[in-house]
């Protein structure tokens, strides 16, 4: 999961929400107070277009202010007035809605809940796993097949509003990438890899190694005959600290020590500290 954009509307009174948003449906949401309001008790959506086409695996999430019927958005097209929308704040009930050409249909719909001021309001899609939920808890979970996001609505995320009390804040989007993965006997080049190398390695790279052009081979030794397997990124290395400190010590013998000197207490001293929890 990967937060991609952010808006918190904290701008000149506007007509619409700005650039970075299209409008979808025949009215406008748009901002007044820095927060964003309702034009008519009708149904006024817009699909924040500013950061491009994303994944269709995607969430929308926002900060509900009050009001009837706030609602946040996934797989909107940037034209038709197409996508899942998950529906807070009439009553008690919460809402997932397919929107097909501008037509709801109610797909879930639970009750016992009340959003208050300050609430998250959330709404995911993965596959055909769509789901709510405010303040990290589930409201409603449901599979459907309508819209892909490719072939039927697109790949943006957005905002819907019902009501002209309704009142929104803060929103984000982002979505759910495969997970990367790196071998360890891929040689890296420090400095020019080194993101990639600090998300395997949280705990042993950090900052310390980004100066560019040390020539350093993890290939080398992150030990072909023990690990020779693919580290997903972002994936807990603790239980390999005493083979990842030994890989880690020879590189820096073999790059230049004159370049590294001012680095060795830093990384060596972390991987003592790794060396002990193992």
């Amino acid at each position: 999961m990967a937060q991609l954009a952010t808006d918190n509307f904290n701008r000149a009174d506007s007509g619409t929400l700005g650039a970075n948003w299209t409008r979808i449906s025949p009215n406008n949401l748009f901002i007044a107070s820095n927060t964003v309001r309702a034009t008519t008790t009708t149904d006024d959506i817009s699909a924040y277009t500013g950061f491009g086409a994303i994944s269709t695996n995607q969430y929308s999430q926002c900060t509900y202010n009050g009001g009837n019927g706030a609602g946040v958005c996934v797989r909107c097209s940037n034209s038709a007035n197409t996508f899942y929308v998950g529906f807070f704040g009439e009553g008690t009930t919460c809402y997932i809605f397919k929107v097909i050409a501008g037509t709801f249909t109610a797909l879930s719909t639970v009750t016992g809940a009340t959003p208050a001021s300050g609430d998250t309001l959330y709404i995911e899609a993965q596959g055909t796993s769509i789901v709510t939920k405010e303040n990290g808890t589930v409201r409603n979970s449901i599979t459907n097949t309508a819209i892909d996001g490719s072939t039927v609505g697109g790949p943006y995320p957005g905002l819907h509003g019902y009501d002209t009390n309704v009142a929104i804040d803060n929103f984000a989007m982002g979505d759910f990438t495969a997970s990367s993965t790196i071998s360890i006997t891929e040689p890296q080049t420090v400095g020019e890899s080194v993101s990639r190398q600090l998300l395997v390695f949280p705990k042993v790279l950090t900052e310390s190694l980004t100066i560019s052009e040390v020539a350093v081979q993890i290939k080398l030794l992150l030990f072909p005959t023990i690990l020779n397997e693919a580290v997903t990124v972002g994936e807990s290395v603790s239980s390999m600290a005493p083979f990842v400190a030994m890989a880690i010590i020879e590189a820096l013998a073999l790059a230049d020590s004159d370049v590294l000197a001012p680095l060795d207490t830093v990384v060596l001293g972390s991987l003592a500290l790794m060396s002990v929890g193992t």
